[in-house]
């Protein structure tokens, strides 16, 4: 971001105060989420542990059939010798 500031010709002074916000804002919105998630984390980890594996009973099975595949992407044929 400092290039861009700079290429627009953005005054210094201007730029510290607003980068200086933002990351005070960013830091503030990050600790505050993880202090509100840190209190639900084993609730949430057991839904999550839960909901993991249906995906990958789902997921998995789809993925080994797509890539074991005979045929190309596409679907194109190869060409004989």
């Amino acid at each position: 971001m400092p290039a861009a500031a700079g290429m627009a010709k953005l005054p210094y002074r201007t730029f510290v105060v607003w980068n200086v916000a933002g990351g005070l804002l960013w830091a503030s919105a990050i600790v505050l989420g993880g202090y509100a998630a840190g209190s639900a984390y084993k609730r949430l980890e057991h839904y999550l542990g839960r909901g993991a594996l249906a995906v990958l009973a789902v997921v998995g099975p789809a993925w080994l059939s797509a890539t074991s595949s005979s045929s190309p992407p596409g679907g194109a044929q190869r060409a004989g010798p």
